[in-house]
């Protein structure tokens, strides 16, 4: 994915069953249904997917790279997922 030439669309449509276009299409799925039901603010639900793939994403890299001592703490994974969601969520009232 990092060589100048990778280009996502390319890669998607012709491994549309990736692990990785799943994980993405499931959670858009999910974030639309969401976003339906009012639990996530109108619009936003491909930013939110966006926001949380590519943080997770840049957390896995983080720990290979060894940041941390190379592991990320569980609590927080939880707190960046937190921060995520709570700048999803409809304003209240």
């Amino acid at each position: 994915m990092s060589h100048p030439d990778f280009n996502y669309e390319s890669f998607v449509a012709r491994y549309p069953e990736s692990p990785l276009n799943q994980l993405v299409e499931g959670l858009q799925a999910w974030l639309k249904r969401l976003e339906a039901r009012g639990d996530v603010v109108e619009g936003a639900s491909p930013a939110v997917a966006l926001a949380l793939v590519g943080t997770m994403a840049s957390l896995a890299i983080f720990e290979r790279i060894g940041v941390h001592g190379g592991e990320t703490l569980e609590e927080m994974v939880r707190q960046v997922a937190a921060v995520i969601w709570r700048g999803a969520a409809p304003a209240p009232g």
